[in-house]
């Protein structure tokens, strides 16, 4: 089982968090609980409605919502949390961190699937 951080400033500190349908603010939780270290989800809409009990259209809305805080890989069957790692508190990446390690390894792992040079990548936004 893994142990996430979570700011619960964000409730009342986060304007773009606070402007979240229920609906986004639900599937946020939800990814950033769910998502390996690196902040990377495969996308199962099946699993996502048995989870959350909400429906495939919901689903998608909520994620066209949550799009500035979400990378899609070019195939889009994997998505990346912005934000997930300097949340967690692992920024800066140090490679001698041992669990920095394990992130840095997924991180270049999805390099080609995000369409990606290097690391650095997955930390601008293009919105």
């Amino acid at each position: 089982m893994a142990y996430r951080y979570t700011n619960t400033d964000k409730w009342e500190k986060d304007s773009w968090f606070i402007d979240l349908t229920p609906v986004e603010k639900l599937l946020f939780i939800y990814l950033c609980e769910t998502c390996d270290i690196a902040g990377f989800k495969e996308i199962s809409y099946r699993k996502i409605k048995f989870d959350l009990g909400i429906d495939e259209d919901q689903i998608k809305g909520a994620m066209e919502g949550l799009s500035r805080g979400l990378k899609y890989s070019l195939d889009g069957s994997i998505l990346f949390v912005r934000n997930f790692i300097k949340q967690q508190k692992n920024l800066p990446l140090k490679p001698e961190n041992n669990a920095h390690i394990g992130i840095v390894r997924r991180l270049t792992e999805n390099l080609d699937k995000f369409g990606f040079s290097e690391i650095g990548n997955y930390f601008f936004y293009d919105k």
